[in-house]
């Protein structure tokens, strides 16, 4: 089945054909499964998964500089497992094998777009990786991969039929992409974007004051924020009348003020671009990216900044479908190396108490690509931490 790519696909293929040799466009986690597991089920369910989610056997053809996709009728690729029982550091050699995997050239018309495998790393614990290039789907569409996997797991594990699968098809994600194309809620997303970012301040960057190249490689960074620490931020956000993820939106934007000295600084904040239940029920390529644009002045307090963080963030979701590609068009900013922002938040709150067996689960983001310049990810995958 061949289909058209979506707005969201299509700046992701035009990604690959221009970054650098090094970048790579592959999203990627590692579920810590504590407890037994038996990987002939667990291959079973995994060939299951690629047979309902069409987006994990697409791949991605051109023809005379078009490109389409092509849904295969099976999963075009195999599912390794790998026993690192042996090894000194288990985890360490799984996590090498998941960084030499991820990090290799991606043929979007020839390779699996999308790769799993499962590691043994002692009889009570088993790590499961899976890796997509972004153009076949987004973080949102891994959560979804990885519930219905342990869904499916678990009904084999206990000898009964699985949960039908709810999952929808890509021509509803291209269908819904063209509907809203064709509405008048188009319409009143771009001039209310207009409107937000009419004279756009110029981009900043805690790097450099010049012009940024394609940047390729993987850069990051990781800490932790304490079960106290997070408690005591909701404490606050009750206090001030602003969720988590604002309050972190706003910590980062305080930071970003005193590092660069910008009174107007507008940060970008990707967001599942998934306003109804077609969109959330289907895996594939949607996520967007949203301008958040902040003001500061001198007698600016943290009360003021969180209070303002939670009105921006709240009418960027309501607007959240307006393509950030199409945005940068309207702006004039393509093809002159300009961005509306150089700056990244990603609050990502996926629930993970998912279980394999009852063997609960610990998730690990191996990888959100290359970027360009600097993004701050937040997970809180509702355990407190």
């Amino acid at each position: 089945m061949s289909l058209p790519l979506t707005t969201a696909q299509r700046g992701l293929w035009v990604g690959q054909k221009i970054g650098a040799a090094d970048a790579t466009l592959n999203i990627a986690e590692m579920l810590e499964i504590r407890g037994p597991i038996q990987p002939e089920l667990f291959m079973r369910a995994l060939r299951q998964v690629t047979h309902e989610a069409e987006t994990l056997r697409v791949c991605i053809i051109e023809h005379h500089g078009r490109p389409s996709q092509i849904v295969r009728p099976g999963y075009h690729g195999n599912f390794p497992y790998v026993d690192v029982s042996g090894e000194s550091d288990p985890r360490a050699a799984a996590e090498a094998w998941m960084l030499a995997e991820l990090s290799r050239p991606v043929d979007l018309a020839n390779d699996p777009l999308f790769v799993s495998a499962l590691f043994k790393a002692a009889e009570d614990c088993y790590y499961w990786y899976q890796r997509a290039h972004h153009v076949v789907y987004d973080g949102y569409s891994g959560g979804a991969i990885a519930r219905r996997l342990a869904e499916l797991y678990n009904a084999y594990l206990e000898e009964r039929e699985p949960a039908p699968c709810e999952f929808g098809s890509l021509q509803e994600l291209i269908e819904a992409e063209s509907a809203y194309r064709n509405s008048d809620r188009l319409q009143r997303d771009r001039e209310f974007w207009k409107e937000k970012l009419a004279n756009l301040p110029e981009a900043v960057s805690l790097s450099r004051l010049g012009p940024h190249s394609s940047m390729g490689g993987l850069r990051r960074s990781t800490g932790h924020l304490s079960i106290d620490t997070v408690r005591r931020l909701r404490e606050l956000g009750k206090q001030t009348a602003t969720s988590l993820p604002q309050m972190l939106i706003a910590l980062v934007a305080a930071y970003f003020h005193r590092a660069t000295g910008a009174q107007d600084l507008v940060i970008g904040m990707p967001v599942s671009g998934r306003i109804n239940a077609a969109l959330r029920r289907t895996p594939g390529m949607v996520a967007n990216i949203v301008a958040i644009r902040l003001q500061f002045a001198p007698d600016t307090t943290a009360v003021d900044l969180f209070a303002q963080v939670a009105q921006v963030v709240r009418q960027a979701l309501r607007h959240q479908q307006y393509r950030y590609e199409d945005l940068r068009r309207d702006l004039g900013l393509i093809g002159q190396g300009k961005h509306i922002a150089w700056l990244g938040v990603n609050i990502e709150p996926f629930d993970y108490q998912l279980n394999f067996g009852g063997a609960p689960v610990i998730s690990h983001n191996v990888s959100n690509g290359s970027g360009e310049d600097l993004t701050v990810f937040v997970y809180d995958r509702g355990d407190g931490s």
